[in-house]
C-alpha cells in the first residue's frame, strides 16, 4: 500500500497511537507519512487530530529537509552506508590520491551512496 505525507496538527505525544496501525508510520517535525489505511485508524482514535493530504511544496521540502532531526537522521545514514562499503583509511588514500582512477571511481560510487540516501528521502516526503 503507497504511503502518503500529511500534516498534522497536534505535539506527537498528544496523539493516541493506535495498535491497529498496519503500516509503518513515521512521524516528521510538522508531517507524518503513512498509508491512507492507518490515517483512517489515527482519526478514528484521535478526535482532535486533523491529518491533511499534502505533496511537500518546495518550501516545505526545504524546512524538512533542513530540521536538525531529519538532517541528522540523513548524515547518520549516509554514513552508515559509506562504511559498510569503505573504511575510513580507505576514505583518507582516496583524499591523499584524489588524482588515482581508484580515487576518481571510490568518490563517483561516494557521491552515487549519497545521492542514493537523498533521493530515498524525497520519496518518503512524497517529492517529485
Amino acid at each position: 500500500m503507497a504511503r502518503t505525507l500529511y500534516k498534522y496538527n497536534l505535539e506527537v505525544y498528544q496523539v493516541k497511537h493506535p495498535a491497529e496501525a498496519t503500516d509503518k508510520v513515521k512521524w516528521y517535525p510538522g508531517f507524518v507519512v503513512m498509508a491512507p489505511a492507518d490515517r483512517t485508524t489515527y482519526l478514528s482514535a484521535n478526535s482532535s487530530l486533523k491529518l491533511t493530504l499534502t505533496k511537500a511544496t518546495s518550501t516545505e521540502k526545504t524546512n524538512l529537509l533542513k530540521d536538525e532531526w531529519v538532517v541528522g537522521e540523513m548524515n547518520s545514514e549516509k554514513s552508515r552506508r559509506i562504511r559498510e562499503k569503505y573504511s575510513v583509511d580507505q576514505e583518507l588514500k582516496m583524499a591523499r590520491t584524489p588524482d588515482s582512477d581508484t580515487s576518481n571511481a571510490m568518490a563517483t560510487d561516494i557521491a552515487a551512496i549519497v545521492k542514493g540516501v537523498d533521493d530515498e528521502w524525497d520519496a518518503e516526503f512524497n517529492i517529485s
